[in-house]
């Protein structure tokens, strides 16, 4: 085939060229892939799906995620009192899971909670509405014991941790009804060192609150001083 520019290439000119190839590539904002002749674009999809391996020959698409647990947010604490979540919370989920990891407190005895906003963070519930229990067994025991007394401003989320390095604070919690206009509550469990004895202590956690309805912000404290470190990852949880 005869050519007609400069650097004897056909036009448009091809990748290997310093060339855009772009004729072959119709979609804006799609993904690349090569089709065994040439490089194409995929459909762009929507907001939220991920692209998907069609297997050999099958171009790949973009679909919803088919897992139940869709990553939100994740925010690591240092030297902080609160640790708030305010961001994708919407009548998207019913139901959402914390996971919290490496969580170590600069005071002795203090208590991890919760209150929650119905108003993006604006202001947060305080005071009234909040039941929470738990109970406790260390490692090696054969008897529950009572948990952290039940707190009507916050949720209670632990027992009282040491400051000992280790083991730190790990749990995770799964929050009901908090779009629905159900009663908001939660179940979970935790792990942590309550004594800096070496004794680790296994908390099973619930709760509930009767006066909110609807939630759109979490917010993660403590009973006193502040979070030195953690690590707090947030999900919501699929229903279909």
């Amino acid at each position: 085939m005869a050519t007609i520019n400069s650097i004897n290439s056909n036009i448009p000119i091809e990748l290997s060229k310093g060339g855009t190839n772009a004729t072959s590539m119709a979609t804006t904002n799609g993904t690349v892939y090569y089709d065994g002749t040439r490089l194409v674009t995929s459909a762009t999809g929507t907001s939220g799906q991920v692209l998907i391996s069609g297997g050999a020959g099958v171009a790949p698409t973009y679909q919803t995620v088919s897992g139940s647990l869709i990553f939100i947010q994740s925010q690591t604490a240092s030297a902080s009192t609160t640790v708030d979540f305010t961001t994708g919370i919407s009548s998207t989920y019913n139901n959402y899971y914390f996971l919290i990891s490496n969580m170590l407190v600069n005071t002795a005895g203090a208590i991890l909670q919760m209150q929650v906003s119905t108003d993006g963070g604006g202001t947060w519930t305080a005071g009234t509405g909040y039941n929470s229990g738990s109970k406790r067994i260390s490692t090696g025991g054969t008897t529950w014991a009572a948990g952290s007394a039940s707190g009507t401003a916050q949720w209670n989320l632990s027992e009282a941790i040491s400051t000992s390095v280790t083991p730190r604070y790990f749990g995770y919690i799964t929050f009901y009804n908090i779009s629905n206009g159900g009663v908001p509550s939660y179940s979970g469990c935790a792990i942590d060192n309550p004594n800096a004895t070496g004794v680790l202590g296994y908390n099973a956690l619930s709760g509930y609150q009767s006066a909110v309805t609807t939630i759109n912000g979490f917010r993660f404290t403590v009973s006193s001083g502040n979070m030195t470190t953690g690590f707090f990852t947030l999900y919501g949880i699929k229903e279909s």
